[in-house]
């Protein structure tokens, strides 16, 4: 995995703006790319690229935010490297695309005619090496930090404080009013002819009060929510909510996009081009 392409063939996106003048310069004038075809000229053969030079749609790594692996719109990135004195030796290098499980896959490289002897010495930069695997690797024990002895005393008096701790009364996030209970009318104010009180104290059914208007509203024309999702302007499919993650004055902002993965320009089953703010 060197993070890093030789020609334009290794990218898909490359791959696609070939015939973009600009593009191409911008792409060999790049340092990467430079540095790395330096090293290939020099001392190094790119196996896969040595036996398969005019390969295409071949790559090893794939943007799994964009699911850009089902369409393989793809980088090659990742090498089997052989000095020039096996270039004669080398019989296969392929990509293992099947294998899942990362956003890479495996490179397998097969030679033959080599009589492999074993090396008295063993290079520092060897696994061997290491603290993990050379047979001296820390028990998990030393990992774990040894906590600090409470006093018998201070246990007690914080199992005491526990007993006599009280939970927390949970607050309403509003005001309570506490509603007082209807008076009841005294039997002298009351209707009655004939005691002579003939005042109205109380409300006939048949007059009616000027109270407001009380609407019925139901809870699920309050609470709407969004509304459906747009339509892509190239498949006429519903589209999905994104959010760019790019930094810049619109990191955040959420939009709607093509649901379908992305891919080489064109195809039927890449996402279209679609692009709607979120309102």
């Amino acid at each position: 995995d060197l993070n890093v392409k030789s020609v334009i063939a290794d990218s898909a996106e490359a791959f696609e703006n070939r015939l973009k003048s600009k593009f191409v310069r911008e792409w060999e004038s790049s340092q990467d790319v430079i540095a790395f075809n330096n090293l290939l000229r020099g001392s190094l053969t790119d196996s896969f690229r040595y036996l398969n030079k005019a390969a295409t749609n071949s790559y090893t790594c794939w943007n799994t935010g964009l699911n850009a692996r089902v369409n393989n719109f793809g980088t090659r990135i990742d090498y089997v490297l052989v000095s020039h004195s096996l270039k004669g030796n080398l019989v296969s290098c392929g990509h293992l695309a099947s294998v899942i499980g990362s956003d890479h896959c495996p490179v397998k490289c097969e030679l033959e005619g080599l009589d492999l002897i074993g090396s008295e010495i063993v290079p520092p930069e060897c696994s061997v090496h290491f603290p993990e695997l050379r047979g001296k690797q820390t028990s998990l024990l030393s990992h774990l930090t040894k906590q600090s002895k409470m006093p018998p005393e201070a246990g007690k008096e914080v199992q005491g404080n526990r007993r006599k701790r009280q939970p927390k009364q949970t607050k309403l996030p509003f005001k309570v009013t506490k509603i007082s209970p209807r008076k009841s009318v005294p039997a002298s104010q009351k209707l009655n002819p004939s005691n002579g009180n003939t005042e109205a104290s109380f409300c006939p059914s048949s007059v009616k009060v000027n109270e407001p208007t009380r609407k019925v509203v139901s809870a699920k024309s309050l609470l709407k929510g969004l509304p459906p999702n747009p339509l892509c302007s190239g498949h006429r499919r519903p589209c999905v909510i994104k959010t760019v993650m790019k930094e810049g004055d619109n990191k955040g902002r959420r939009f709607y996009g093509c649901q379908l993965p992305i891919g080489p320009k064109g195809d039927p089953n890449s996402k279209c081009g679609h692009f709607e703010w979120l309102k």
